[in-house]
Order: structure tokens, then C-alpha cells, then sequence
């Protein structure tokens, strides 16, 4: 018989924590089915502000069977008060519930049911991750190792099954039912000495003391709640830190290995924690490494290997784990094909520069000397250089290859700096592009791709052009066979490209959409999109809506009206290509007759992918983009820039890229790092941002690209990425800092908040207010209210920067003003082919605010 006087004690340990979070917690436990009556909750709240106790007890004071607890003392995990509040419970099974998560309204009724059925002292169930916002990454991992198919496993202690639990995800505390007489004979508690893994430790404790264990695979009880402040996401260490995290873990090995439990699963992923920990950690002194290595050693000796499966690491990655492990933690030595297959050619090739021999390329051996003897670099130190091959014609400074091409860009110190392009460095983008010409079934519609006529084109005093990639691209390609027609490409070989020659070579700087459109509109079976940016696609059907009626004539009649803005030798020219087509106008006529909503693939039918970068910054035009697509899958194809193709997308509708490591040898410096440390792409931390640093064989070494990417993790052995923003569209006024991304992020919470769709937008520091200017565009004339939709964007921006909230805080700044500019509906005029969309995402241009502003006044 049941003397216990609840039948769950629920276990709280309690620090700081939002009462909002731990209200929700406290309404889970009150809906549960098992009965709130039947629940014990013991809270401890532990080293905590006055507030928070005031608040704890307010809010649960009229629940006789919640405990409030005060514990102050000098332990700074939850060991302490787990422990005080194990010496309270007077409930037949014990859990445990941190304060800012909650459980389901079933889970403990089904947990305690089955418990009761088999009458078992410990049972594992199933938790799930909530992620506060899209900017937290939910590290947590709650995936299984054992079958999934059955509502419940009995596995008995000396079965092997049981293995399938000890790993860090089968060892979560909180996600156990424990009889507490069970933990009472055994006196099991938590080790108050552990800073690292404390639970885990707890949990071995017990499964060496059970016979059985319950497994629930079906059973989901618990709600993990990752959100900014969450202690699981703390990544900063320090030697000391490093050093206890290694004897902590130690101590967990020790435990499993003395229960007869194999190690493997649980060990080499943690090792290769505390691996990744050292190598991300910078400036850690020697003897630390080795007192580390001298402590680990004797598990690497009883280790036996990663076995590879299904879900959680395939054969590349796990032997990844244990030679990145066994290089980090031991000393041994890496073979590493990144330094073999990327850096190690270009140096070679550049030798004999003068850049490579003042800094010694040719006796550079790994990867380690070519950081240890390379500077950094930006911009402001290749200007010199430049300068001297296109006004003398200068060469062998930076490049061991001929110089064939230079490309203007705006760089983060606000200058440009002419890009150097090598024909080898410009037939990486060209074989990519054939490629993903040559994965179209039909035709494709090539996008802001365009040239001109060679005579047409700058020279430098070296012989190399003036032109962007896409130029240097399309030169090397132009009299290939993919531009063999705009007509129906069932009739033609794969590969074609709707535009006729004429609009890719041009004779001059003209707009050639109008015409690219009607030759597109003119060929029913497109198979694919091709554009730079979802921006470019986007541009399309802006255009569309403006002057379909013009070009649906002109697709019946075989012309091309002068409104194209095409000049009229090339019109001339264009219509002998094009060939009238009643049937296919009336077609389009009524395509559009129907409504703008997922235009695109009622236009073209056969469309299987549109392949245009659309994250980070440019996400703000994707959204966009999505009304006119329907179901076309987007892919985010390649992850590039002027230096080096640096990510390809994972697959149509993520925003995650690949790091493509065999055109070019990337580091990443921390986004806010000022020693210039960089790191290698298997020692990012997820969800740190970081700038790419690009060696390239155009001759940049070490060279700051500005662009920043955000770490998500290592997946079969290859680096995961999201595109963030550019380091020059971050603003700064008075210390305070914003990107892009972030602005791009807070305005689409905005919009959620005020009903409105931002169509683009800009920032930049007002000085004089001493506060930012957000300039929206909204997509559609509306009444909104500036000065509210200003106090929302401060608040969410002081929610989410902790930069722009300390600067608020401490009267840096004040808060930011919004402006509303013409709507891009206002822009878009019947008959009219409107501009191209040019709003610059941020600027310091005190001239360009001066227009913005007047631009919203109007």
C-alpha cells in the first residue's frame, strides 16, 4: 500500500528565472491529468535576488503542495538545491523540472501508470526542445538511440540494450521518473563538486544501482525551453574551467565504467566536446593541454570505436569524432586534406611573388605556418598593389597567375577595392554555372546575367578588364552552345537558355529585363530560374505586373516594342529570333487574369527550382517572392562573393549552406574579434557568427571577405552554415551596433505586431538625433502610425541586442525613429517598366539619410 502522501515529487531548482517562464511552468504542473492534487512541487530557490522569492511565493500561495525554498550558498549549480530539495520529498517517485521549462498536460500520469504497470524504480521518457526565437539554437539533443516502435522497452541491466541509454542525450536528468525509496537505499545525490555534467552523473548513479529500466519511447513528458540565457548555451572558458570540465567528466567515465556500461557512446561525443572546447578557447598555455591529455588518456586506451548508424553519426563522421579527438586531446598528428587539396597549390602557384616571398610561401608546410607567418589582411592593403598593375601595368606582385579581370566592390571601410580575377579563379564560377545550366530538364531563365560586347569593355594598362564575376563568366562562355536559342527547348539539347544571344553579349549599357521577360514568357516549358538574389527574381514580376499587356502583344504580334528601351538595331534583330505566338499570348493573358498568387508556376509548369540566394539580408525580398512561386521549391544555391564561392545550399527551402572547401582556403574570425585569431571550419561553435577569411588564387591571402556567417554545426563531416550579412551593412552610432540581419529579424516581428508587410527596408545612424533611422518600404499604401511602429522596433531591438539596450540604457542613444518611404504598389505603374529595386539595407551616407528623408516626407 501507497504511504506516501503524493505520488510525484517535482523537483524545482530555481535561479533569477523569469516569472513569466516560471509561471508557465507552474500551469503545466496544474493541468496535468495525473492531478494536481496528487503533485508535489518543491521549489529552491537558489542564490537568487529578494524579488524573486517575493514573486515565487505571491504567485503559488494558494497551493498548499508547493514548497518554496531559500538556499544562498557558494554553489553555483544545481547540484546544491536538487539536493535540498531530495531531503524534502515525501512523494513515491521523484522528477525533475528546471524552472524555466514545463511538461505536458499527460506526461506524468502516462509515466507514472506505466511505472505502476511494470514496477520499475526508474523510467526514461521523451522531452522536446522549444527554441524562444529563431535567433537561439536548440543545442539541446533529445533524439533516441533505442526503437522507437514499441510504447514501452523492459530492459533488463545486463542486456546490451541497456547501453543505448548512456549517451549525453539517454542521461538527461529531466528526463526520468525515479521511485524515491530507491534513491533513498541507495542514497543516491547529485555530486555538489561537479560544475559540468552534474546530472548525467546522477543518472549512471542510479542505472548502476537498478536491475531494470522503464524506457518510454512514445512517451513525451518534458518541454526543454532554450532561450538567450539558458546555461547550456554558455561557451566561454577559461583554463580553469577547461581543466574542471575535464575532471568532471572523468568522474562520469569512472562511474559508467564501473557499472559495466560501454563507453563508447557517451565518451567519444564528449570527448569531442571537450576537444572542440580547447581548440575554440584561445591562448590556452601548454602545460594545460598536456594536463588534460595526461587525464584523458586512459579512456582513449578502453575506448573502443564509434560504431556508425542511421541517425546520429554516419561512418565519415564518426571516424571525424575520434581522429579530431585522439588529434586534440592526445597530440597526434592530422592529415589534413584542406591544407593538402586548397592552401598548399595556391601558395605554390604564388611562390614567387613578390607577396609570397617576402612572406616565405614556398617553405610553408601546414596550416599552422601559414597563420603563424600570413598576416591578416583587408582592403586597405591591396590597393597599393592594385594600383600598380592597372595604371603600370605592374606583375608577379599577389598573383603567380596573369591578372585577366577586376571587379569594383564597396568594402567594409567604405572604400572600393578593384578585386583581382585569374582565369583559373574565374573558371570555378563558370564550370558552376554550366553545371547547374546542363541539371535543367527544358529551358532556364538566366537572370541578371548579362555582358557586353568585347570592345565595349574597360581596359587596364595590364591588358585585364573592367567587369563583375558574372561578366568574366558569361565572356568565357558566350559562344558556347547553351546560348542556342529563346525557343521552345523540347525541340532543342539541355541546356538552353530562354535569352538569345543578343541579351546576353550587349552592344552597349542598356535595360534588356523588358526583352529578357518577353523572350521568357515566350517558352512555356522553363525548367528552372537562375538569378543572382531573390531580389532579381522578384524584379520580374514587379515588371510583369506593370506591362503585361505590352508584352503579351508583342508575344503575338513577333515584336518588340520600343517601350523595351532596347535600341532599334537590336530590336530589329530580336524579332527575326522571336516568333509570333497567338496562342501562347492568349495563354499567358489568362494566367494572368487569374491573379498574381503563384503566378510563377501557372506561367511555366514544367519550373522545378528557382536557384537565387535569399538569406540573411536579402530574406526581406524572399518573403516577397513567395507570394508569386506557389509550391516551386527555392533553392539558395551557392553562398558567394567577389573573392571566393564560399557555400553551397543544402537543399531547396533551407537557408543552411555547405562550406565549399576546394576553391579557395577559408578561417573564420570571431564576428567581434579584435587579436585576429582565427579558426579552422571544424573549430566554429554553433551558432557563433563569424567573418570569412578568404586565400584565393586571384592573389588575396588571409583576406577579410566581410561577409558573416553564422556556425550550425558539422554534419557528415561538412561544415553547416547560414548566411548572416556583410561586416559594411553594420552601422554604428555611439558604440551601438546594427546589422542587417538583426534589423531584417525585429522588422518582420514588426510587421507581425502592426499589420503591415515590409517590402524593403534601410538603417543608418542619424547623428544628428542621435538615434538610427529605419527607412521601411511597405508593400502595400496604408495608414501607419510611425510613432508606434518606432516604440515597437525599440522594443524589440532592446529584447534582442544586447548592444542597443545597454546603449539605450546608458542614454547613448535614443530610441529608433522609423520613416515611412512610397510603397512599392505606389511605385508600380500601368504601362510603365519601374525601376530597379536599389534601397541600400544600411549606410553611414549622411547625403543618402538627407534623401531618404526627404523621400518620406513626401
Amino acid at each position: 500500500m501507497n504511504t506516501e502522501k503524493y505520488l510525484v515529487s517535482v523537483v524545482t531548482p530555481f535561479h533569477n528565472t523569469r516569472m513569466a517562464y516560471f509561471k508557465r511552468g507552474y500551469e503545466s504542473l496544474k493541468r496535468q491529468t495525473l492531478g494536481f492534487n496528487n503533485i508535489e512541487w518543491i521549489v529552491v530557490i537558489h542564490n537568487s535576488d529578494e524579488i524573486y522569492v517575493n514573486e515565487a511565493k505571491e504567485l503559488t500561495q494558494e497551493s498548499e503542495n508547493v514548497k518554496i525554498y531559500v538556499l544562498n550558498n557558494n554553489i553555483r549549480t544545481p547540484s546544491s538545491p536538487r539536493n535540498y530539495a531530495l531531503d524534502k520529498v515525501s512523494g513515491k517517485y521523484v522528477c525533475f523540472l528546471d524552472s524555466d521549462d514545463y511538461l505536458t498536460d499527460d506526461g506524468l500520469k502516462d509515466a507514472v501508470d506505466r511505472m505502476e504497470e511494470f514496477g520499475v524504480e526508474i523510467s526514461s521518457f521523451r522531452a522536446q526542445t522549444q527554441a524562444e526565437d529563431d535567433t537561439v539554437i536548440a543545442a539541446i539533443d533529445t533524439r533516441a538511440r533505442f526503437s522507437q516502435l514499441s510504447q514501452t522497452l523492459l530492459i533488463d541491466k545486463s542486456d546490451p540494450e541497456i547501453n543505448k541509454l548512456i549517451y549525453a542525450g539517454g542521461l538527461t536528468i529531466w528526463s526520468k521518473l525515479i521511485r524515491h525509496d530507491f534513491l533513498e537505499k541507495y542514497h543516491i545525490r547529485f555530486d555538489e563538486d561537479m560544475t559540468y555534467g552534474e546530472d548525467v552523473c546522477f543518472s549512471m548513479q542510479c542505472l548502476c544501482k537498478s536491475d531494470k529500466v522503464l524506457i518510454l519511447p512514445q512517451t513525451i513528458v518534458y518541454v526543454y525551453f532554450m532561450n538567450h540565457g539558458s546555461l547550456a548555451q554558455e561557451t566561454n572558458h577559461t583554463p580553469e574551467s577547461i581543466l574542471k570540465l575535464a575532471r568532471d567528466f572523468a568522474k562520469i567515465f569512472d562511474v559508467t565504467l564501473e557499472g559495466n556500461f560501454a563507453l563508447e557512446e557517451l565518451g567519444w561525443p564528449v570527448l569531442g566536446y571537450l576537444a572542440d572546447t580547447i581548440a575554440n578557447t584561445p591562448n590556452l598555455p601548454g602545460t594545460l593541454k598536456a594536463e588534460v591529455s595526461a587525464l584523458m588518456r586512459k579512456y582513449f586506451d578502453v575506448l573502443g570505436p564509434l560504431k556508425p548508424d542511421a541517425k546520429f553519426f554516419n561512418e565519415q563522421v564518426a571516424v571525424f569524432f575520434m581522429k579530431r579527438a585522439r588529434v586534440i586531446l592526445l597530440g597526434e598528428k592530422e592529415d589534413d586534406p584542406v591544407l593538402t587539396d586548397s592552401l598548399l597549390p595556391i601558395l605554390q602557384k604564388s611562390a614567387y611573388t613578390e607577396y609570397g616571398m617576402k612572406y616565405g610561401f614556398a617553405d610553408i608546410k601546414s596550416i599552422d605556418d601559414y597563420r603563424n607567418n600570413v598576416p591578416v589582411t583587408d582592403a586597405a592593403v591591396y590597393r597599393p598593389f592594385v594600383k600598380l598593375v592597372t595604371r603600370i601595368g605592374e606583375s608577379n606582385i599577389i598573383s603567380g597567375e596573369k591578372i585577366v579581370a577586376f571587379f569594383s566592390k564597396v568594402c567594409p571601410d567604405g572604400d572600393t577595392l578593384l578585386i583581382p580575377q585569374t582565369a583559373s579563379f574565374i573558371g570555378d564560377y563558370r564550370d558552376r554555372l554550366i553545371s547547374q545550366l546542363n541539371d535543367a530538364v527544358y529551358s532556364t531563365i538566366l537572370l541578371n546575367m548579362e555582358t557586353v560586347e568585347d570592345d565595349k569593355l574597360i581596359r587596364f594598362n595590364n591588358g585585364a578588364v573592367y567587369s563583375n564575376m558574372r561578366t568574366s563568366v558569361l565572356n568565357q562562355i558566350k559562344e558556347k552552345d547553351i546560348f542556342n536559342s529563346h525557343a521552345r527547348s523540347r525541340k532543342y539539347k539541355y541546356g538552353t537558355i530562354t535569352d538569345p544571344l543578343e541579351l546576353i553579349v550587349k552592344k552597349d549599357h542598356y535595360d534588356t529585363r523588358y526583352a529578357k521577360l518577353l523572350f521568357a514568357l515566350a517558352d512555356p516549358d522553363v525548367s528552372q530560374i537562375i538569378a543572382p538574389f531573390t531580389v532579381d527574381v522578384l524584379d520580374m514580376m514587379r515588371l510583369l505586373k506593370c506591362v503585361w499587356e505590352e508584352l503579351t502583344d508583342d508575344l503575338e504580334n513577333g515584336t518588340v516594342s520600343e517601350k523595351s528601351g532596347i535600341p532599334e538595331d537590336v530590336r530589329t534583330k530580336l524579332q527575326e529570333t522571336l516568333k509570333a505566338s497567338p496562342e501562347r499570348a492568349d495563354e499567358v493573358r489568362r494566367i494572368i487574369g487569374e491573379g498574381f498568387d503563384g503566378v510563377i508556376k501557372r506561367l511555366w509548369p514544367e519550373l522545378r527550382v528557382i536557384v537565387a540566394c535569399g538569406s540573411g539580408e536579402n530574406a526581406v525580398f524572399t518573403r516577397q517572392l513567395l507570394r508569386y512561386t506557389g509550391d516551386i521549391p527555392l533553392d539558395y544555391g551557392y553562398l558567394d562573393c567577389a573573392e571566393a564561392i564560399i557555400g553551397k545550399s543544402t537543399e531547396p527551402g533551407s537557408n543552411k549552406y555547405i562550406l565549399v572547401k576546394n576553391h579557395a582556403f577559408f578561417e573564420f574570425l570571431p564576428e567581434d574579434s579584435t587579436d585576429n585569431k582565427t579558426f579552422l571550419w571544424n573549430e566554429l561553435k554553433d551558432g557563433d557568427r563569424y567573418e570569412v577569411i578568404i586565400t584565393n588564387l586571384a592573389g588575396l591571402y588571409r583576406y577579410r571577405s566581410g561577409m558573416i556567417i553564422e556556425a550550425s554545426g558539422i554534419k557528415d563531416g561538412q561544415l553547416m552554415m547560414r548566411y548572416c550579412y556583410n561586416r559594411r551593412n553594420k552601422v554604428e552610432l555611439n558604440g551601438v551596433f546594427l546589422d542587417t540581419l538583426l534589423t531584417r529579424q525585429a522588422g518582420k516581428i514588426c510587421d507581425e505586431e502592426e499589420d503591415m508587410i515590409t517590402y524593403d527596408f534601410g538603417v543608418l545612424p542619424d547623428r544628428k538625433e542621435n538615434s538610427f533611422a529605419l527607412f521601411l518600404k511597405p508593400e502595400q499604401d496604408g495608414s501607419y502610425d510611425r510613432e508606434k511602429i518606432s516604440d515597437t522596433m525599440d522594443r524589440i531591438l532592446m529584447e534582442k541586442s544586447r548592444s542597443y539596450k545597454k546603449g539605450r540604457d546608458e542614454g547613448r542613444i535614443g530610441k529608433i525613429m522609423v520613416y515611412i518611404l512610397a510603397s512599392a504598389a505606389s511605385e508600380l505603374k500601368k504601362g510603365e517598366i519601374p525601376g530597379v529595386l536599389n534601397l541600400k539595407h544600411a549606410s553611414n551616407d549622411e547625403e543618402f539619410l538627407k534623401e531618404l528623408k526627404e523621400r518620406a516626407a513626401q
